[in-house]
């Protein structure tokens, strides 16, 4: 009797370690497929970059986590529900990109240049957009919750309903853009930072909040807003 109950011990320990071992090995196939799809998918982008704005750029839905686009040329791009969370976009021009529901949470955009870029819905939480040139730019419900607009164009720009949330505009120009119900609390401004002419401030700026909020390595960036929504990829519930 006893060693039929350590021979039923040992089998099911052993059906155990067997599933965990196929459970880990099925999550090493999936990282690996998820990374060489990323590859495929920044390779095929690489490919159509370029200043020939006639050249067809179909990355909807693209995957396109954490890879590296800085500098490219991509006009007229369709990123349409596109994943670029983490990715690096510096200097990468956007232009009259559609960038509809596409996520760039804790993107790297720092001169990134969106002019009349159509991101109706993108998620820009966490940011870093210092510098970027967002003129005329239809960002209508677009979330920009801590983001870093720091020195950042967005004259002319489309920001109804946009949530600016506790992000750093100073020094940003906001001239001519429509902030009509647009989130401004706790943003960040100081007296650089020019508003449209119909727009009251939101309340008085916080003196050095470009180097302590919302730069990289500040003590507020990607700390609260470090998940990637649930909605991103489908549109807002």
């Amino acid at each position: 009797m006893i060693v039929a109950v350590i021979s039923l011990l040992v089998l099911w320990a052993t059906m155990v370690i067997d599933d965990q071992r196929a459970d880990r090995d099925r999550q090493i196939t999936a990282a690996a497929t998820t990374q060489g799809e990323r590859a495929e998918n920044l390779r095929f982008l690489r490919d159509r970059s370029s200043a020939d704005v006639a050249v067809a750029r179909p990355f909807n839905g693209f995957d396109l986590t954490g890879q590296n686009l800085a500098g490219l040329s991509l006009w007229n791009a369709d990123f349409q529900r596109a994943n670029l969370a983490g990715t690096d976009m510096t200097e990468t021009d956007l232009t009259k990109a559609d960038l509809t529901f596409a996520n760039f949470q804790n993107a790297n955009m720092a001169s990134v240049t969106l002019v009349d870029a159509f991101g109706v819905g993108a998620q820009l939480t966490s940011a870093n957009l210092d510098s970027a040139n967002l003129q005329g730019m239809v960002a209508v419900g677009a979330v920009f919750v801590g983001a870093n607009l720091s020195d950042a164009v967005l004259t002319e720009a489309d920001l109804r309903s946009a949530v600016l949330r506790d992000s750093n505009l100073t020094s940003a120009n906001l001239e001519g853009a429509d902030l009509t119900d647009a989130d401004l609390s706790g943003a960040c401004w100081n007296d650089r930072t020019r508003w449209p002419s119909n727009h009251v401030a939101p309340g008085p700026y916080v003196e050095g909040c470009e180097t302590e909020w919302l730069q990289p390595g500040g003590k507020h960036y990607q700390s609260r807003y470090s998940e990637v929504p649930d909605w991103v990829g489908d549109g807002p519930p």
